[in-house]
């Protein structure tokens, strides 16, 4: 529980939306009162409703309601509300949970969401109300617009089955000696819980055991009840007055040998790690009594189990580590001398009596913070232990040497974890249950900061001590949080908890003010990045992918083939299943698969029919989105330059988001022992190759899908493939026949284009553009036109125009008297015709005349007497144009944009 850098492996449903935090705005007017509401990104749903800054009620009760129940009040509020919370019905898709009532007469009542009788993981609403009955909060998360198939074609006996071969596969542990508890149903969509948007699934909801409690295992698993997939794996595990400490001697034998109770409070006859195992546990016990009037983990006198020198493997190394296993702590050899790490873990089963936080991503990192949020503070009001200003705040500094501290909640940064939201130590992969000992940091230093106060990230925190600063986290802890709350929502619980807890244990609304200081701080209410997904741009700043080959899937699947050399063929193009996923495309709605299922060994591919040309300086990129099973099932992209004759691992060429991890070589995966795209993506990410060392080559792409024999996940989905070369409009790439002088006309700044990162070259230029283009490339990038002043001088271009200035100073300089009828036509295209006398007054000045016609043009499509017959013959002299054939001029034809950026160039001499 305690390690520096625990590992777990988890599977889980991926997602296509970025996550992001719950951001405060002002209330729609159909909100009560004035209020704050934070949205969930992924649902679009209120997440909190409440006024955290002065704890204001925003619904006031009647003189009715105040006789009613909690229960009564909350619900009426949620059906008037309720909707901007995703809730159709108040009254049929919400269980109470529990409600509380604080001393001062505060109260809450928890409500968990069902769908046709079935809860809804992480699915709960809190609604918190004072002493009379007036709304000051709502906050919680809900899963809205369920609509799903209720009736599980897998059953209970598969699914626990499932379950029990999965956590074998993950612990190491033979099946036959672990248990399955009896499955239930209940319905999981990430959003809620992992900040993923993804399918919402029927599944069966199982927990995996030791059968005799041999190892640290408690394994919390959703099984498919449709497909019979994995959707969710995680080990439970917080790797604890009525005390029972024991000794397991080595061995890991659950709970051991009885060596002490409250008879004996000193352990006589225990060992040193028994008689402070004992000691502590009654520390702990004694801090939550006093400061929150708490009969033990349960509040209602639970034993404190201890069991003391664990081994998992006996004769193996020592067992470092202490965890939770639901029931009693459990400690190796010294971890029992730590009176921060007792506390610690204690709280562990505190958190999931209470707020029963998920023990994975961001509501594991709180869990896992509020523990050694109470750990140090028993740690610092016990008079045990080591707490000189050296040691303060410091977690485990009275481990074992060989183990050391562990974390430093005043700079979490000093053992590598965040500070702060938007740290670069923040974790996102997918190890530790998403990162919940690492990302403990930023809940850490902000506790940090409202106990002993200081100057951090540009806020000034006055410390409130660690009484006051212990009774809000409590309240945040026993009533505002739901079981899938993220740093988001206990951004909200504690500003909350505070303006709740104004006027008694002296909390004032000066300490709240310093809370939400701490909170910003460390950026709380932010997020690492943008949706955890990796994404990797295609180009560098400034620069455009000019596409060689792309493929959006939208037109359908033609441009590729499938195979599988062992197993079967596992890609399809889009989902194969029924509606359940719906669209899963990174654009448009369509994509190709790769299904993890069935779980049987597999080489199953995806390659282009043909091959193409790797231009100067190519790159490859591709968006793709996996939920594989970690480590065992993954996929790798390979390259072929003899038309798929042979192939070769693409993972040197990768320069963005590269390969996962290896696969393993156990369980028959054909791709085992290879680096892969393994585990979560977190929806999806893109992954770009650098081709430049095989330019002017012909290319061609495969995705490869290696399985192994027993596990799966959800699968790869591949999306939006493109070969292409950066260069400064994504529309006019090398091989385009005016690039060189559209890149000439750019580099002088004549022209930014026609948008972000095109050029447009087949448009046709209009009078209002010609205006700009002229002026600028005689002039240089830098001149601007005089100021429009009162009139343009023509009756259809305002002085609001957008090219008003630059139309009537080229029509002051002689270069155009309009269109005629005192109007310039700004929007009318320009003819060759008309380009040909716009350049060489431009280039000459108004008073110049080309030479006379003479007995010919030169072009068989302009007669001599041709309007612009001498002027098109000049342009022509001059080199400036050579035609738009061998004979003929096409004087009429409007002028395309690319076809400008030759005539400009060559008309100006533009270097």
């Amino acid at each position: 529980m305690l390690s520096k850098r625990l590992q777990a492996t988890w599977i889980i449903l991926m997602i296509a939306a970025l996550i992001a935090p719950g951001v405060a705005v002002s209330a729609q007017a159909s909100a009560p009162q004035q209020t704050t509401i934070a949205y969930h990104e992924l649902t679009g749903m209120a997440r909190y409703m409440g006024a955290p800054a002065d704890g204001r009620p925003i619904l006031e009760a009647t003189a009715a309601q105040q006789s009613q129940s909690n229960e009564e009040i909350a619900r009426s509020f949620l059906a008037g509300y309720g909707d901007k919370f995703g809730i159709s019905d108040a009254y049929d898709d919400l269980r109470v949970l529990r409600e509380t009532t604080s001393e001062a007469g505060y109260g809450t009542v928890r409500f968990q969401q069902t769908y046709r009788g079935i809860p809804v993981i992480a699915g709960e609403m809190i609604v918190h109300m004072d002493s009379s009955r007036n709304v000051l909060s709502a906050n919680g998360e809900i899963l809205p617009n369920i609509e799903l198939n209720v009736t599980p074609a897998v059953d209970e006996a598969t699914a626990a089955q499932t379950a029990l071969e999965l956590t074998s596969k993950e612990s190491g542990l033979a099946v036959e000696a672990l248990q399955a508890s009896a499955p239930k149903l209940w319905i999981y969509n990430p959003a809620l819980l992992a900040g993923y948007k993804g399918a919402t699934l029927l599944t069966w909801r199982v927990e995996v055991t030791p059968r005799e409690g041999l190892a640290p295992v408690r394994q919390f698993v959703l099984v498919e009840a449709q497909r019979g997939g994995v959707a969710l794996s995680f080990n439970q595990v917080d790797s604890a007055k009525n005390r029972l400490t024991y000794d397991a001697n080595g061995n890991n034998i659950l709970p051991g040998t009885l060596v002490c109770n409250e008879s004996t409070a000193n352990c006589n006859g225990g060992t040193g790690d028994a008689y402070k195992a004992h000691l502590y546990a009654g520390h702990t016990y004694d801090f939550y009594m006093t400061n929150h009037s708490r009969d033990s983990i349960n509040g209602a006198g639970m034993s404190l189990i201890s069991t003391v020198d664990f081994d998992d493997v006996p004769g193996a190394p020592a067992y470092e580590n202490a965890f939770w296993n639901g029931s009693q702590m459990v400690y190796g050899a010294g971890f029992a001398s730590a009176d921060d790490v007792v506390a610690h873990e204690l709280t562990h089963g505190v958190t999931e009596r209470e707020s029963n936080l998920f023990y994975f991503w961001q509501s594991g990192a709180i869990n896992e913070s509020f523990s050694d949020v109470w750990g140090e503070f028993v740690d610092l009001t016990n008079g045990a232990g080591t707490d000189g200003a050296a040691k303060r705040w410091q977690m485990g500094e009275d481990l074992p040497a060989s183990i050391g501290v562990i974390r430093n909640m005043a700079d979490p940064t000093i053992y590598g974890d965040p500070d702060k939201m938007t740290s670069p130590n923040y974790y996102t992969g997918s190890g530790d249950n998403g990162g919940v000992h690492f990302n403990s940091g930023v809940n850490n230093k902000a506790a940090y900061l409202m106990v002993d106060g200081a100057t951090f990230n540009g806020k000034t925190v006055t410390g409130l001590g660690i009484t006051k600063t212990i009774k809000i986290y409590y309240y945040a802890q026993t009533n505002l949080l739901t079981s899938g709350s993220d740093y988001a929502d206990l951004y909200y619980a504690l500003q909350t908890a505070c303006t709740a807890l104004t006027g008694t244990d002296s909390i004032t609304s000066t300490n709240c003010q310093e809370v939400k200081d701490a909170l910003d701080a460390v950026e709380m209410n932010l997020q690492p990045v943008a949706g955890y997904n990796p994404d990797v741009a295609a180009c560098g700043t400034g620069l455009y992918a000019a596409s060689r080959f792309y493929d959006n899937f939208e037109a359908g699947s033609s441009k590729w083939t499938s195979a599988s050399a062992t197993g079967t063929n596992h890609w399809t193009f889009d989902w194969p299943y029924t509606a359940d996923l719906g669209i899963f495309a990174h654009s448009g709605t369509h994509f190709m698969y790769a299904d993890d299922w069935p779980d049987d060994p597999t080489d199953t591919t995806l390659r282009m029919k043909t091959s193409v040309t790797v231009p100067a300086n190519g790159k490859l990129i591709f968006h793709h989105a996996y939920a594989l099973e970690t480590g065992y099932d993954g996929g790798v992209i390979e390259l072929s330059t003899n038309n798929g004759s042979s192939w070769v691992d693409a993972g040197p060429y990768i320069d963005g988001n590269t390969y996962d991890s290896a696969l393993s070589s156990g369980f028959g995966n054909p791709l085992g022992g290879r680096s892969a795209f393994t585990g979560i993506s977190h929806g999806y990410i893109s992954t770009r190759l650098n081709l430049a060392s095989l330019a002017g080559q012909n290319v061609m792409l495969r995705f490869r899908l290696g399985l192994d024999s027993s596990g799966y996940s959800l699968g790869w989905f591949v999306d939006d493939v493109q070969l292409y070369e950066c260069v400064r409009f994504s529309d006019v790439g090398t091989n385009h026949w005016a690039y060189t002088w559209i890149e000439t006309l750019a580099a002088n700044n004549v022209t930014g284009g026609c948008g972000t990162g095109l050029y447009c070259p087949s448009k046709g230029v209009t009078r209002a553009e010609m205006a700009v283009f002229l002026l600028r490339a005689k002039y240089g990038s830098a001149y601007a036109p005089p100021a429009v002043g009162a009139g343009t001088g023509f009756n259809d271009v305002a002085t609001s125009y957008w090219a008003a200035a630059w139309i009537k100073q080229l029509a002051a300089e002689g270069i155009t008297g309009g269109c005629g009828n005192d109007n310039y036509c700004p929007e009318k295209t320009v003819t060759r015709a008309e380009m040909a006398v716009f350049l060489l007054r431009a280039k000459n000045g108004s008073a110049y005349t080309p030479p006379a016609v003479g007995a010919g043009t030169g072009f068989s499509d302009v007669p001599t007497d041709y309007w612009a017959a001498a002027w098109i013959k000049e342009l022509a002299a001059q080199g400036i144009t050579g035609g738009c054939t061998a004979t003929a001029y096409c004087p009429s034809t409007p002028v395309k944009r690319d076809q400008m950026a030759v005539f400009l160039v060559l008309t100006f001499s533009l270097p």
